[in-house]
């Protein structure tokens, strides 16, 4: 009886952690309905806009993530029976760790160097990172869609890691289990797949995040 408050409190937290980009979600589309302007110098932003909170905001709570990464690596490496796990786990931190860094193009945002000439032939936004390079960011698909690498990889990751929860209980994912999102976090993958998805299937879909107007003429929040 004495443990009922502390499962009523575990469980309370989960819901929470559930609602919040739903939350989230609505106050920024709330923000944008009141004070426009305000929602667009938090969301767009010229690239060394320094005050760009969203896009720093990204950074460092991708940087958060590895930090959180390499203390679990630390963890599971200690146990000989989770190798494969332990894999698995070093190539998420890799993944997260490229992904902070190209928040802030590989240090271009604070050195403010100029952008390769190699990458300003292929870099959309003529910043020093990949995911904007052409061929993975442009349209390849009918104008009235927006179907990238870039997109479908989104919408790729957000099924993933919205739906990773279902096969948690699978005894064959057992090594994978740390790496699959339980429920409660299933909306922090689902919802960025969804917005992707719908910009696949209508590019006039409501935007209610942040976005760059690329040099196809489709937004995305890349």
């Amino acid at each position: 009886m004495k443990q009922k408050p502390c499962r009523n409190r575990s469980t309370a937290i989960k819901y929470l952690l559930f609602l919040i980009p739903f939350l989230c979600v609505l106050a920024g589309y709330t923000l944008k309905k009141i004070s426009p302007d305000l929602y667009l110098k938090l969301f767009n932003h010229d690239f060394f806009d320094p005050e760009a909170p969203a896009e720093w905001a990204q950074y460092w709570l991708y940087t958060f993530a590895v930090l959180i990464q390499c203390a679990s690596q630390r963890t599971i490496s200690k146990n000989p029976s989770l190798r494969e796990t332990r894999r698995a786990n070093l190539g998420l931190t890799a993944m997260v760790f490229v992904i902070s860094m190209e928040e802030i193009s590989w240090g271009q945002r604070i050195f403010r160097w100029t952008t390769p000439a190699l990458l300003q032939g292929l870099n959309r936004q003529n910043e020093t990172t990949l995911h904007n390079i052409s061929f993975i960011q442009d349209n390849f698909s009918h104008p009235s869609a927006y179907i990238s690498i870039l997109s479908l990889s989104f919408i790729l990751v957000g099924l993933a890691g919205g739906l990773g929860w279902v096969f948690r209980g699978h005894r064959r994912m057992s090594s994978w289990k740390p790496l699959l999102p339980p429920w409660y976090l299933s909306a922090y993958f689902l919802l960025p797949g969804a917005f992707y998805a719908s910009l696949v299937i209508n590019t006039r879909a409501p935007r209610i995040i942040g976005t760059k107007q690329n040099s196809c003429g489709y937004k995305n929040a890349a």
